[in-house]
């Protein structure tokens, strides 16, 4: 198994998620792990950032969003609501081969990388992503 680990500060995620982007492609289920707070949907709206893509809002409630690019799109789910995401589940491996997945609280091990988001001191988290 393969890491790419950093402590990045907050001024410092945008580049980080750019730096990122070279090790998530397309079909890639991201398994977002961190407590509450730790900055999971903060991590996706900067990588959609590196992307050109400024017009995010978290999945808390609507459970799932997406977000058309030019030749893919980003699906951002969050399970932390859900007793059974397998309906959910479903539609993502449906759509992989076309898009990369970023699940918060993921519930099955669906997942093809994982990125661990642990605070380290104020503004500072320790990302570990595991390929």
């Amino acid at each position: 198994m393969n890491y790419v680990i950093q402590i990045v500060s907050l001024e410092g995620l945008d580049g980080f998620a750019a730096f990122i982007k070279n090790y998530i492609k397309i079909s890639d289920i991201v398994g977002l792990e961190g407590d509450l707070g730790a900055g999971k949907t903060t991590f996706v709206k900067a990588f959609l950032k590196s992307l050109g893509y400024h017009d995010t809002s978290s999945p808390t409630f609507s459970i799932i969003n997406e977000y058309s690019l030019k030749d893919f799109k980003i699906i951002h789910a969050d399970f932390y609501r859900v007793g059974n995401p397998k309906e959910f589940i479903d539609y993502i491996i449906e759509n992989k081969h076309n898009s990369i997945t970023f699940i918060e609280w993921p519930k099955d091990d669906i997942y093809t990388k994982k990125l661990k988001i642990t605070p380290v001191g104020q503004d500072k988290r320790l990302y570990k992503l595991c390929m």
